[in-house]
């Protein structure tokens, strides 16, 4: 009874259990700004955390990932806590928790799809209760789809042009003399509006089948 008495005492005080895992490393956590030292027999990182009463909220990151073998000295957790975010897509508002540290890497956390040409921008916003937003305010400002056929060759693009000569002076599309460009190069940009370029000796049909 005493020995299974002081074996209680050794895991409460330490973390360490004598059963399974027959080596104790040091752990470095850090959680909410705080970083310790904790020797433990723990195998992974979740029975670590879960050893030491982490609880991990919707949103939290942790690196590394939670079934990470815990196999060294000094190894190192760290636990990032979500705050509340606010995105605002167009006219779409979504609330979420999320503890990602740029833009992009917040919308992918939230589940928010954005292309490599949208522009994201993050700010504290100033009236909460006029906006409307909790936590900080992520907005995205979506980039115009446009599909661009150059010489018989079909391909979509994102741009924040707005009319079609910034467009291909943006996509660096050099228009040699004989080139012709349908529609002319002031057409303002709209959602998926139809580009051609061609040249002289060569023509583009549609057929529909």
């Amino acid at each position: 009874a005493i020995r299974a008495l002081m074996a209680r005492i050794w895991e409460v005080v330490f973390n360490i259990q004598p059963e399974g895992n027959n080596k104790s490393y040091v752990v470095q956590l850090s959680v909410d700004g705080k970083r310790s030292g904790i020797p433990t027999r723990a195998l992974k990182v979740n029975d670590f955390l879960q050893r030491n009463s982490v609880k991990l909220k919707e949103g939290d990151i942790v690196e590394p990932s939670v079934d990470t073998d815990i196999d060294a000295d000094d190894f190192r957790i760290n636990v990032y806590r979500a705050k509340p975010v606010t995105i605002i897509d167009g006219t779409r508002r979504i609330q979420a928790l999320s503890a990602a540290t740029t833009p992009r890497a917040i919308a992918a956390q939230a589940g928010v799809s954005v292309h490599a040409e949208d522009r994201i921008s993050q700010a504290n916003p100033k009236d909460v209760l006029r906006d409307q937003v909790l936590g900080s305010e992520l907005i995205i400002e979506r980039a115009t789809p446009v599909n661009l056929n150059l010489y018989g060759t079909p391909v979509t693009v994102r741009t924040h042009a707005t009319t079609v000569a910034e467009l291909l002076k943006e996509k660096n599309v050099t228009i040699a003399g004989s080139d012709t460009v349908m529609p002319v190069a002031n057409t303002p940009i709209t959602n998926d509006l139809q580009i051609f370029i061609t040249r002289v000796g060569t023509k583009i049909e549609t057929a529909t089948e």
